[in-house]
């Protein structure tokens, strides 16, 4: 089996046959990248978050993705409804953005359990932090329950008509890191938001793992340089098991602490590889 990619045409290639759909990747070629702007899950806008969650539970469940997008392309009807004065045609378009909207919301609620239960351990293991960390999901509809938001959604047509846009569902659902104190991601060091980024992708995994009984492949790129010595054994430790694992590291950095018995070392210059 040959997977490649053409940068002129942005096309993947399995086997010469171009790949349209990336859900098709995302079930053949499971994959958690670590990398830098992982922070951004942590520290960035609430979208980000949101995309972090979609994509965890998109990487177990397909019809999670059909869902998510089948709820945009409701959101998107509407706005242009709301926008173009065709108020006629917005009931009709409440009943599939209900439908779609809270299946998403019962995924998402779904995996915090499971999930929580991972970032909690690890994050308080790996960073030897006093206080318990979890993750909150406060979802824009407060009821599950399909007449309940009907109601609600009709009760707030009118500022939707004003504004011209609608103001509630998943797309305004909100993920917060917690503890005793209250949002913890804004008290926390950058250290301890760059942690919490990497033992998000490590929970990720689990989630995967645990879900599906398969292994993914793990992707890192260069994101220990931040840790010290001690946080980067406990993080090597909390790594779940992995089909195949890449890292890179910059020169200098202890990367034989973290050989295995099957460990292949590359070093790379000017586009060329060594095998050592």
């Amino acid at each position: 089996m040959v997977v490649s990619w053409d940068a002129r045409t942005k096309t993947i290639r399995e086997n010469g046959k171009a790949i349209s759909d990336r859900k098709y990747l995302v079930e053949k070629y499971p994959a958690i990248v670590f990398c830098h702007e992982d922070m951004d899950f942590v520290s960035g806008e609430p979208e980000r978050r949101r995309f972090f969650f979609d994509q965890t539970i998109g990487l177990v469940k397909n019809s999670y993705i059909d869902s998510l997008r089948n709820y945009k392309k409701c959101l998107k009807m509407k706005n242009a409804a709301l926008k173009e004065h065709m108020f006629d045609v917005l009931d009709a378009i409440d009943v599939q953005l209900i439908t779609y909207g809270l299946e998403l919301q019962r995924f998402r609620n779904d995996l915090m359990a499971g999930f929580n239960e991972t970032f909690t351990l690890c994050y308080n293991k790996i960073s030897a932090y006093d206080r318990v960390v979890q993750i909150a999901y406060r979802p824009s509809w407060k009821s599950y329950d399909f007449g309940e938001v009907s109601v609600n959604l009709a009760s707030g047509r009118e500022r939707e008509i004003m504004l011209g846009t609608n103001l509630s569902g998943p797309h305004r659902d909100r993920f917060y890191f917690m503890d005793e104190e209250g949002d913890f991601s804004l008290r926390a060091s950058t250290g301890q938001r760059r942690l919490m980024s990497l033992v998000l992708r490590i929970a990720q995994a689990e989630y995967y793992v645990r879900e599906t009984g398969n292994k993914p492949i793990l992707l890192l790129d260069d994101v220990l340089l931040e840790l010290d010595p001690e946080k980067r054994k406990r993080f090597m430790q909390y790594l779940p098991p992995a089909r195949q694992a890449f890292f890179t590291f910059l020169p200098g950095e202890p990367f034989k602490d973290y050989l295995n018995h099957d460990t292949i070392v590359y070093w790379t210059d000017d586009g060329h590889f060594l095998r050592t």
